[in-house]
């Protein structure tokens, strides 16, 4: 199996260091036989709390880093994780124990993969290879991730700080990978921020799955401003959006803006949103700055 090397989104304002982790090429897989109503059968989660998981790698070099993960999914009480695919990740043998261990408690886990150029046309085959590589891996392995979580993020680019027209191109490129994957039963959710939403929520709303809000900066980090900002995205997003859609879109935070009192606020999220079945839950960024601050407290 050939994988790749993706390097993570910074997930700020500040241009994106190239190389943040050595990256390789993709070698697209045999795309998965689709079946006629694959997408059907497709669910997710009503209410996540999830954490994205970057630099695999590290971790299965590290002899303390499935404890150190494990402890923190019980700690923040987590419902699922995006592991990112980095240094040909999905071809060392040591992550199907890695995930083995985090199934056994109950977290779904998403295979968490991007880069920022990945919405444009050309690089429409990047984006499918990796679905077509966690299909191949799924395909041999008892612990099999339920889904693709594409951290693309093309705000980051120079060109495209002022500029949104990268916005329905993006949305193409992930419409083009949820049709892809769910030939092979996975779900596909995105990292997207304030403004792809509430400018193209519909879009991305019919896009995958899940849309993960980046609800990064604000101003005022009040529960009650979360709540508000929240849910003025809900609106935009869903308004329009077909009805036979049976994704939800997630809250993400970022430890950054929340470093002391993180958890307090995604359950004031979950609390602020009860009821509405437009809201999937939660999600923190990062897992290794979850872990630091918990030290740290």
């Amino acid at each position: 199996m050939t994988t790749a090397l993706f390097a993570p989104a910074c997930h700020c304002t500040h241009p994106v260091r190239e190389g943040s982790e050595p990256r390789t090429s993709i070698a697209a897989a045999e795309p998965p036989e689709p079946e006629g109503d694959a997408e059907r059968a497709l669910t997710v989660p009503e209410r996540a709390r999830g954490m994205w998981v970057w630099g695999t790698k590290r971790r299965l070099d590290d002899p303390d880093g499935a404890s150190s993960l494990l402890e923190t999914i019980r700690v923040a009480e987590l419902t699922e994780v995006y592991v990112s695919l980095n240094q040909d990740v999905l071809d060392d043998p040591r992550l199907p124990a890695l995930l083995d261990a985090i199934a056994a408690r109950g977290v779904r886990i998403e295979a968490l993969a991007g880069e920022a150029s990945w919405s444009r046309p050309d690089k429409l085959a990047a984006v499918l290879a990796v679905v077509d590589a966690v299909a191949t891996y799924n395909a041999a392995h008892a612990t099999r991730f339920a889904g693709l979580h594409f951290d693309i993020e093309p705000h980051q680019l120079p060109e495209n700080r002022n500029d949104h027209a990268f916005v329905p191109a993006l949305a193409s490129a992930l419409r083009a990978a949820r049709e892809r994957a769910a030939g092979a039963g996975l779900t596909v959710s995105a990292d997207l921020p304030r403004f792809a939403l509430a400018e193209h929520g519909p879009l991305f709303a019919e896009a995958v799955q899940r849309p993960f809000l980046m609800l990064y900066e604000l101003r005022d980090r009040s529960p009650e401003a979360l709540a508000r900002q929240s849910r003025r995205i809900l609106d935009d997003t869903y308004r329009g959006a077909s009805p036979a859609l049976r994704g939800r879109l997630v809250v993400a935070v970022r430890m950054e803006d929340y470093p002391s009192n993180v958890d307090e606020v995604v359950r004031a999220l979950d609390a602020a949103h009860i009821g509405d079945s437009r809201y999937g839950g939660s999600a923190v960024h990062d897992e290794a700055k979850y872990r630091a601050a918990s030290t740290n407290r």
